[in-house]
C-alpha cells in the first residue's frame, strides 16, 4: 500500500496540563514511521466504511480513517492506494460519517462528541511535539535545547517524506482539543470568550456554572458537563 506523504508545519499551542496522554519518544537517527506506527497514526484501528455528504448534495462512499498526524481524512482507492480527500473537497463537507461517528470540516476534521438543541461538542485529535533536543558532536543531547512551548503537526504548507530521520530527539504527545459549535455547524475552539459568544441566549446560565465550578476546557469531563448546562436549562 503506497502512502501518501504527510506535510507538516510547526505551529504553537497552548502548553499541556498535566494529564495522561501517549507519549512517544522519537531518538535522533530513527526513522519516523519506524516509532509513529499505523496504531497510533489512525483513529481507528483500520479502514472503516464511511460516507461523505457535500453541500452541492453529492454523496461518496468508501473505506474512510483519520489520520491524526496530519489531520486528515484517508481513504482506500479501488487499487488499494491510501489518499487523502483533496483540498477543494474538503471545503465542500457538509457531514462526514465513518463507523458510527460524525466528522464535520472546520478548523480541520473535528469529530461530534455531543449534541443538543443549541448546538454541538466536538473534538479533534492531535500528535503535539512536547520537547525537542539537539544533537551535539558526540552524539549526545545538547543541554538547554527542550522545548518550552508544545507545537504541533499540520498539513498546511510544506512536505515532508513518510520515512524522514529525525536530526534530534523528538518527544510527541497525543491529545484531544475541543470545540463548540451552533446549530449550523461553526466551531470555535472551547474556551470562556467562544462559549458566550456562541450561545449568547445561556449567558447567564453558563456564567452561574463558571462561577461555582472549575473548568479545565482541555478535559473533556469538564466540557461535557459544561455542554450539558445548555440542555439543562
Amino acid at each position: 500500500m503506497k502512502l501518501l506523504t504527510l506535510a507538516i508545519a510547526i505551529a504553537v499551542v497552548p502548553c499541556l496540563h498535566g494529564q495522561e496522554r501517549e507519549v512517544v519518544k522519537i531518538p535522533a537517527g530513527r526513522n519516523l514511521m519506524d516509532v509513529m506506527t499505523a496504531a497510533k497514526i489512525y483513529h481507528y484501528p483500520q479502514f472503516m466504511m464511511g460516507q461523505s455528504i457535500f453541500r452541492d448534495g453529492s454523496t461518496a462512499r468508501g473505506r474512510l480513517n483519520y489520520n491524526i498526524l496530519n489531520e486528515e481524512v484517508e481513504f482506500i482507492t479501488a487499487q488499494g492506494d491510501t489518499m487523502a480527500i483533496a483540498k477543494d473537497q474538503m471545503l465542500n463537507i457538509k457531514e462526514l460519517h465513518i463507523d458510527s461517528s460524525t466528522f464535520y470540516y472546520a478548523h480541520g476534521y473535528i469529530q461530534k462528541l455531543k449534541e443538543n438543541k443549541e448546538g454541538k461538542l466536538g473534538g479533534k485529535e492531535i500528535w503535539v511535539v512536547t520537547k525537542r533536543e539537539k544533537i551535539g558532536g558526540y552524539g549526545e543531547a545538547m543541554p538547554g535545547t527542550s522545548a518550552i512551548f508544545s507545537y504541533t503537526f499540520y498539513h498546511l504548507f510544506g512536505t515532508f517524506s513518510p520515512n524522514l530521520v529525525m536530526n534530534e530527539n523528538i518527544t510527541m504527545t497525543k491529545k484531544t482539543v475541543y470545540y463548540f459549535g451552533d446549530r449550523f455547524n461553526s466551531f470555535l475552539p472551547a474556551n470562556k470568550k467562544n462559549l458566550l459568544k456562541l450561545y449568547s441566549g445561556k449567558k447567564r446560565e453558563l456564567e452561574d456554572y463558571l462561577k461555582t465550578n472549575a473548568v479545565d476546557f482541555d478535559k473533556r469531563e469538564d466540557v461535557e458537563k459544561l455542554f450539558d448546562v445548555l440542555q439543562n436549562q
